[in-house]
Parts: structure tokens; C-alpha cells; sequence
């Protein structure tokens, strides 16, 4: 959901609490503070703005405590872990490798009698990652061995676990097999929680724009950054290559999936944008 300052920001804890009682269903909440685009006056702005550190506090305001400040990571904080599972396993992971202003991200562990607790009261995050990088530095740095090295260090790591359960044990087997579906059953006992903080013209920082992950393939072969390309190259490109649908099956031949699944839509022939 967007977070605007003045309009919602005071009903982000009630969405944790919906997540929560749903989460059958439901994986996480990605919040986004509001990304302010068109004319508005400077005081507008001003009572709309609100940023990560604004809804990390609201939260632990309308949680009462139960999520804090000190629960959230930033996403880039989770590549070390993306890189050693990728160097044991001899295959490259995802490795979240945006700016650490871009956003922030915990998870909440769902107790059976309903009511729910960050990660860090289960398990030392702050040393779960510092292992990371010592497995990514044992490979890095040539060891021998670093493969045997790196299981004795992933044992390890079983000590810093706070509290015993269902989670602890997901989580290992994760971390030995680092198999889909041992993932999937840790995320079925989590919710994620987080925020993505998208830039505006106001308040546009050139420094996380030169790590973004999220782009844009212009038809022309340039590649742009996600809030780039909606603050400042939109308009001239949809303007240079929009074109209607009638026009783009015209110069487009359709491969046999696309002729069984695309459905023409009922356009009236003009540019949509």
C-alpha cells in the first residue's frame, strides 16, 4: 500500500494486524511512502512527505513496541547471504544490491495462538549476516577446502538461534538444502514487512539512483533507472514509442502463445498511455 503523510499513515499498524489474521493468504506488506509527482505547492508537499524513518516509527508507535526501529534491515543488508548460498551451491543467487536508503525489510514470525514477534527475537540477524561474510571471504580468499569450512560456519551458526521451534528448524534445513520448496515452507510461517521508498523530483538523490535494480528497456536500447524513468523520461518516451494496439500488431508479427492469449482490447484508435 502507498503511505501518504495526513491520509494513512495512522492505519499502518491495523494493515500488519489484517496480514497477520490472513496470513493463509498473505506473504507480506511492502509499504511505499508516497512518491509526489505533478505541481504541488510546498506546505502540500510538506504534510503528504513521509519517509522510511517516519514509517518505521509509526509502526512501532501502532504496534505497541512489538515491531522497533531496531527490527528493520536495510535490503541490500541481505546480499551477503544471497552471495554465500551462491558460492556453496556453485550457482549465482539473488543478490539485493540496491542502496541502503532504497528500502528497509523484517519479517514477523507467526505464533499458533495467533499473536506475532520479529525475527530478532528468534535469531541474531546481526550474526546470521556476519556468517554470511565470513563463508563469502573463505571463497573469496581461496582457502582450501572452503566448502567443508563454510558447513562447520553455517553450524555455527545454530547457536545464535534465541528461541527453538518450527521457524529454527525451516531455517536450517533452508540453509543446507537451499531448496525451493524449504524456502517456500519458511515464508508460509513468516510475513514479510516492507518499505520501498520510490523518488520524486523533490526529493531525487543521484547516489541511489546509480545503484538501482529496477529498470527500464527503452526500445532504443537504453536502460533507466525505475524513479528516473517516471520523474523525468516518461513522458518523452511513451511520447517517441506509444503506439496503439492496432498499430503494434501491425509491426509486430505474434508468436503462437501470443495469438492463443492476447485478447484484443476495445480501444477506441487513439494513443494510450
Amino acid at each position: 500500500p502507498t503511505v501518504v503523510g495526513g491520509l494513512n499513515d495512522n492505519q499502518v499498524g491495523d494493515l500488519i494486524d489484517i496480514a497477520v489474521k490472513n496470513n493463509d493468504v498473505v506473504r507480506g506488506v511492502n509499504f511505499q511512502p508516497v512518491s509526489i509527482t505533478g505541481r504541488i505547492d510546498y506546505e502540500k508537499r510538506k504534510e503528504m512527505r513521509i519517509t522510511i524513518p517516519d514509517l518505521i516509527n509509526d509502526i512501532d508507535e501502532q504496534t505497541n513496541g512489538r515491531i522497533k526501529p531496531d527490527d528493520w534491515f536495510p535490503v541490500p543488508a541481505m546480499a551477503p547471504i544471497g552471495r554465500a548460498l551462491g558460492l556453496m551451491r556453485g550457482q549465482p543467487q539473488v543478490e539485493m544490491g540496491c542502496h541502503a536508503a532504497c528500502g528497509m525489510s523484517t519479517f514477523i514470525f507467526i505464533n499458533e495462538d495467533g499473536e506475532y514477534e520479529p525475527i530478532t527475537q528468534i535469531i541474531d540477524v546481526d550474526k546470521f549476516i556476519e556468517i554470511a561474510v565470513e563463508i563469502s571471504n573463505l571463497y573469496a580468499e581461496g582457502k582450501r577446502e572452503p566448502s567443508k569450512r563454510s558447513k562447520v560456519k553455517l553450524a555455527a551458526l545454530v547457536r545464535h538461534f534465541k528461541k527453538k521451534g518450527m521457524l529454527k528448524d525451516l531455517l536450517t534445513l533452508f540453509l543446507k538444502k537451499a531448496e525451493y520448496e524449504t524456502l517456500a515452507q519458511f515464508m508460509r510461517g513468516v510475513i514479510m514487512i516492507g518499505t520501498m521508498h520510490f523518488m520524486d523530483a523533490y526529493n531525487m538523490d543521484l547516489e541511489r539512483v546509480q545503484h538501482c535494480p529496477i529498470n527500464y528497456a527503452i526500445p532504443d536500447g537504453r536502460i533507466i533507472p525505475f524513479c528516473t524513468y517516471n520523474s523525468i523520461h516518461r513522458q518523452d518516451v511513451e511520447s517517441k514509442f506509444g503506439m496503439t494496439f492496432d498499430e503494434w500488431r501491425d509491426s509486430h508479427k505474434p508468436t503462437k502463445m501470443e495469438e492463443e492469449t492476447i485478447t484484443k482490447p476495445e480501444f477506441d484508435g487513439k494513443k494510450h498511455r
